[in-house]
């Protein structure tokens, strides 16, 4: 019996001594909490739009109980690469973080904030073209709504959004669109050039081009003038 009654004393003690640790555990772990850096005053959206800059704002960082004012940050982008400035163009679609640097305490501190950056539904390129969702200015086609786009010689207006080849069958469109001369009578273009490229290799695309009939070669003016066709391989 004496046997017994020790050995379950000793278990007791055993349990006993496991949750005075755990008791100091938690005061410990509950301590170092404290310690962990933050970042507040840092008016930082969850979105922004390639294209845009970033001017970081000045944050509050605290540690251990102490704060301080940093305007000290470098910014790592979503294909890895790391900078430190005053401002950020935000040129990579994906998820960028921004980390704030401060010493406190003789502690360097360091916390982040993440965000996303989206592309444009489409965007053109040149401070003269132009693409809005709405009609045209001409009143002959005022009633057909879409996305208007206006192209100086040698610019681009790039569609962003994913196209899935592989949902489309032989009746689906793949372009619709018309043209529309700034002038009557008068072709704005020779030739309208279509490049898709694929999302997961850029070197990989699919050109087409439509061309603008040839008046020597139709025997009808308006015709040659009013048309376009796509080159499906053919060189002219």
């Amino acid at each position: 019996m004496t046997k017994r009654l020790i050995k379950a004393t000793t278990v007791l003690l055993v349990f006993a001594l496991l949750i005075v640790a755990a008791l100091f555990a938690g005061i410990y772990f509950g301590t170092a909490q404290a310690a962990v850096p933050s970042v507040a005053d840092a008016d930082i959206a969850d979105t922004y739009f390639t294209g845009e800059t970033l001017t970081p704002p000045e944050a509050s960082v605290s540690y251990g109980g102490q704060t301080v004012t940093t305007s000290d940050t470098t910014l790592v982008y979503p294909s890895g690469r790391a900078r430190s400035a005053a401002s950020y163009p935000l040129d990579e679609a994906g998820e960028y973080t921004l980390l704030y640097t401060a010493e406190i305490g003789g502690v360097p501190v360091e916390e982040s904030r993440t965000f996303i950056a989206v592309q444009h539904l489409y965007e053109v390129s040149g401070t003269g073209s132009r693409a809005y969702y709405g009609t045209p200015s001409d009143p002959n086609v005022a009633d057909r709504p879409g996305v208007v786009v206006e192209l100086e010689r040698g610019d681009t207006f790039t569609f962003n959004k994913p196209i899935d080849f592989g949902s489309m069958t032989s009746a689906s469109a793949l372009i619709q669109m018309y043209c529309v001369p700034s002038v009557i009578n008068t072709a704005d273009a020779l030739q309208v050039i279509f490049t898709f490229t694929d999302t997961q290799n850029p070197d990989n695309y699919l050109t087409i081009t439509a061309q603008q009939a040839d008046v020597a070669d139709t025997p009808s003016y308006d015709w040659a003038r009013n048309s376009t066709y796509t080159r499906a391989g053919a060189a002219f």
